[in-house]
């Protein structure tokens, strides 16, 4: 960003520890205002699109990767509620997610699996917390600062999600390039980011 929009500020993430207690009722998404807030939760009955806001479908704003769409934004008190592996989570499916999901379940959940985090998949838009976390882990566990593994080809069905649960062979290398379809101005391999200290991220949390 410094390099190439010339851009020399900070940026602003949301420490969802300060919430834990009520995310629904979290302070940063009670501001509607159309050009400083980031709205609501997103309405069910239009596909969770968020209504209000500067990030709402009404504002103009889209998000523009992998194609132009309006911004959804979904919330689930009680995530595990039909979840049909609950079990093997090592969780309690009628509680909330932030009372069920605790750090000595998240232990069991991760040791359930064979190598770090090897479950762990999610899709996430905008939310730079995810990346903190994942700092944070780095710094306490140094021996795993540049740790990777995965396949190129996602598996899609059960059964060979539960044999390739970071995708098929062939499996990608840390000098790999990440595809960006022109999100990037240069070449980026894996390793590059890796490390948000190193020569191409470049940028601490405070």
């Amino acid at each position: 960003m410094k390099q190439h929009c010339d851009y020399h500020g900070t940026s602003p993430y949301w420490d969802w520890t300060t919430d834990a207690a009520d995310i629904y009722n979290s302070p940063i998404f009670s501001d509607a205002d159309a050009e400083t807030g980031l709205g609501g939760w997103g309405d069910p009955n239009t596909d969770a699109h968020v209504l209000d806001g500067g990030f709402s479908r009404t504002s103009g704003y889209a998000v523009s990767y992998p194609y132009p769409h309006t911004l959804k934004r979904n919330f689930t008190l009680r995530p595990f509620l039909n979840f049909a592996r609950a079990e093997e989570w090592h969780v309690v499916p009628d509680k909330p997610g932030n009372v069920s999901l605790t750090p000595e379940t998240i232990k069991k959940t991760v040791n359930s699996w064979v190598g770090d985090y090897r479950g762990f998949q999610s899709d996430v838009e905008g939310i730079q917390m995810v990346d903190k976390v994942w700092r944070d882990w780095q710094l306490k566990h140094p021996e795993n600062l540049h740790a990777f593994g995965g396949g190129s080809i996602q598996a899609k069905t059960g059964a060979l999600f539960d044999l390739y649960p970071v995708g098929l062979p062939p499996d990608l290398k840390p000098t790999d390039y990440l595809e960006s379809n022109g999100l990037f101005v240069d070449d980026v391999t894996i390793r590059d980011v890796l490390d948000t200290t190193g020569n191409y991220l470049c940028y601490v949390y405070e």
